[in-house]
């Protein structure tokens, strides 16, 4: 997310409204950042009980009607509150409270009582300059004397610009226990691609809470336990020996200026403003006990002061505290957390079909958070996803409806340029349309011409033929109809997303008719009526005809993967075993054969049909922005392999699990592709929900070839590329299959 909240005031003058507004958008779109983040990275929303939603709804108006720093501060502040984070803070950014180091300052000082004040920067400085022997000996000075111990952990200016390490006191604190210490650990959000929140998915997509391995300090031989301080403050972390110690009852923790939970749990800090002078923290992690409890607190603390010496105030308080006989830890509260992370369920049934406006913006917020943490292919997108979000936010304002408001969602998904994206809502009907006209449409030689009659009436009246071309339909020109219909049209290719317009370009009301302008083979145009009913959907599909696997003339091997049934592979191979080549017609979507077709073509002994990766969204350090990669292996068959010459019809009808196929054909042996460019659209689906009764399909992982080329928005390429002519569906000639044939015969 951004790391500066842009603040503007608002101005007054009526030429400038334009920019109050887009004031108002930007502050929105620096909150949608910080509300995505918190929603996959905090806590406090694993258990599912926060309705982390309603929150924004409840912030947004705020938000957007804050007109100084300190009311977007408010905004904001009410946006986190349900949270009850206690490391969240909003604070002004100061030059670190720095202690200073005088040269002649030794690395140990010495206190009444033989308490020893160690001065962690000065022997971290000598450790890195000098090696173990410096710090071997300070080690040994203290075992020998130390009745107690103070650790100024704060930092001068110079040991903070080489990071002295908090894994010092470690070494040390082994030398003053007498029995072992299990420290506490951090235990973080993590999820790997996008559950589902209807439906299901073949991703196994999930969310965890990930637990930290922690370590076991171990006493040295001989140490004894003796009571122990040590001094913090913002400028670093609390260690988690220092934490397990206070828990044991065995230190205290001293705090230099307020005290805060950002000391001790995984946070992250943003600014809040342009100039940097004002900063944020907020968990995205949660400091875990042993025995499951959780919490922090400091035992006392002292006003910030940069002197470090024996007569310091921090050295004064800290050496209080060893007289004090006060219980460490007393003041800290800790509280067992919830044990496993709960799934929040979204329903569709209760939604309103045009919500409010901080609703609709919470739809464009979510609908770009979840893309922006899971969608595989952002980075393959025409348009950068940012954009659309301050686009989108400001597009909500100006919606009258529930149709306008679906429209604007579908715009939006359709920027993600993925055939996979597919919006479903009350208002789809009225944005495709709720019935289509009794022809299918097929893209022929750059027009739309009817490739075939699935009217039974349309045959008896001659009103259509096959091959007719489609010129405009209710007074509108098909090219404005197209791009109006593309515009809501999510496609890996253009030639898919015009695929996926074609069933909807002559729809209207159930019921009604299309008036269609077509233009006959021999060049006259006219007019015809072409009824709509919702019963012609299920004829838009091709669907061929005639035997699902046959032997072709030459000795050619011929099967319908649209229509081969999965029990019928091992038979299709029996039939084709004596054939010198093999046409696979993937010109459609299988069901489910390409697994055990690829084992009896592996003749290559492909190990790997293909790459799959998800991104993962969690704040690990090491795992933020990465991805979980795996190949997805080779099935294996007992049965004989085919030897034979092999080809495999595509266009952009073939997408999904019929690129998948292709995948794994071309691992497994020499494929030749033949047709046109697939869809270019693989990696399972899984769905979203938003404000309204809407869902949001779309691609839940990456897809690449074996040898990692890319796959999406590119497609199997064809090797020989053939497509129909208006001729060829007119004298009804499949050219593509008649090439394959030519090609196979050929060799």
């Amino acid at each position: 997310m951004r790391r500066g909240f842009a603040i503007f005031c608002f101005l007054m003058t009526a030429g400038q409204a334009q920019a109050v507004d887009s004031s108002a958008i930007q502050r929105m779109t620096d909150v949608a950042h910080l509300w995505s983040d918190v929603k996959w990275l905090s806590p406090a929303l694993a258990s599912g009980e926060i309705d982390w939603d309603q929150a924004l709804v409840d912030a947004l108006p705020k938000v957007e009607a804050a007109s100084t720093p300190a009311a977007f501060q408010d905004a904001v502040t009410a946006l986190m509150k349900p949270l009850h984070d206690p490391a969240f803070q909003i604070f002004s950014i100061n030059e670190p409270n720095y202690v200073s180091e005088e040269s002649s300052q030794e690395v140990l000082e010495w206190l009444p009582g033989d308490v020893a004040l160690l001065h962690l920067h000065r022997l971290s400085s000598m450790r890195v300059t000098t090696g173990e022997l410096h710090f071997e000996a300070v080690t040994a000075q203290l075992a020998a004397r130390a009745k107690g111990l103070i650790i100024d952990l704060r930092p001068t200016r110079e040991s903070a610009s080489y990071g002295y390490g908090a894994e010092f006191p470690d070494e040390l604190i082994a030398n003053f226990i007498d029995q072992p210490l299990l420290l506490p650990s951090n235990r973080y959000r993590y999820h790997t691609g996008f559950q589902p929140e209807i439906g299901i998915t073949s991703g196994m997509y999930f969310s965890a809470s990930l637990m930290l391995q922690t370590s076991r300090l171990m006493p040295v031989k001989g140490g004894h336990a003796i009571p122990m301080v040590f001094i913090v403050n913002q400028s670093n972390r609390v260690p988690l020996s220092a934490l397990a110690l206070q828990r044991a009852g065995k230190a205290w923790i001293l705090a230099e200026g307020q005290a805060s939970a950002a000391w001790a749990v995984p946070v992250r800090a943003i600014t809040l403003d342009d100039d940097g002078k004002t900063g944020m923290n907020y968990s995205v992690g949660e400091l875990i006990f042993p025995d499951g409890a959780s919490g922090f607190g400091v035992d006392a603390s002292v006003a910030p002061d940069s002197a470090s010496g024996a007569g310091s105030p921090a050295a004064k308080a800290a050496l209080k505290l060893i007289r004090s006989g006060v219980r460490p830890g007393g003041a800290t509260v800790y509280e067992k957390t919830a044990a496993m992370p709960v799934r929040q369920l979204v329903s569709l049934s209760s939604e309103l079909r045009f919500p409010s406006l901080p609703w609709r913006q919470l739809a464009v917020i979510k609908l770009w958070s979840t893309m922006d943490k899971f969608f595989p292919y952002l980075a393959y997108t025409d348009r950068p996803w940012d954009d659309a979000l301050p686009e989108f936010l400001a597009r909500m304002k100006t919606v009258s409806n529930s149709r306008e408001y679906a429209q604007a969602l579908a715009e939006m998904a359709a920027k993600l340029d993925d055939s996979h994206v597919w919006i479903q809502g009350p208002e789809r009907a009225s944005l495709y349309g709720e019935a289509p006209a009794g022809v299918r449409l097929a893209s022929v030689e750059n027009r739309i011409a009817i490739a075939e009659i699935t009217d039974q009436e349309l045959h008896k009246n001659a009103q259509v033929k096959v091959g007719d071309v489609v010129l405009a339909v209710d007074g509108e020109d098909i090219s404005q109809r197209i791009s109006e219909l593309k515009k809501i049209t999510s496609g890996s290719t253009e030639a898919a997303r015009l695929r996926d317009v074609l069933p909807n370009l002559l729809a209207g009301a159930n019921g009604s008719v299309a008036k269609v302008l077509i233009e006959d083979a021999g060049g006259v145009r006219h007019e015809v009526m072409l009824p709509r009913s919702d019963a012609f959907w299920k004829f838009w599909k091709a669907r061929r005809s005639g035997a699902i696997f046959k032997i072709l003339p030459g000795n050619i091997g011929y099967a319908d993967l649209d229509r081969l049934a999965l029990k019928d592979v091992d038979a299709m191979f029996d039939a084709f075993k004596q054939t010198d080549g093999l046409i696979l017609d993937m010109r459609g979507y299988p069901n489910g054969t390409l697994w055990r077709i690829a084992a009896r073509l592996n003749v290559k002994g492909a190990q790997f049909g293909a790459n799959f990766s998800r991104r993962i969204a969690t704040a690990l350090p090491a795992e933020q922005g990465s991805l979980n990669t795996f190949r997805q292996s080779m099935p294996k068959s007992d049965k004989p392999l085919y030897k034979g010459k092999v080809v495999m019809l595509i266009d952009q009808s073939t997408q999904s699990q019929a690129e998948h196929s292709g995948l794994f054909f071309e691992a497994a042996t020499a494929i030749t592709f033949i047709g046109s460019p697939s869809a270019g659209a693989d990696g399972d689906l899984t769905k979203l929900v938003l404000p309204g009764a809407i869902s949001v399909s779309f691609s839940g992982q990456e897809v690449r070839h074996a040898d990692g080329r890319q796959l999406q928005r590119v497609g199997l390429q064809p090797d020989i590329k053939v497509t129909p002519t208006l001729d060829g569906i007119r004298t009804g000639r499949d050219e593509v299959l008649e090439r394959a044939q030519a090609f196979l015969q050929a060799r």
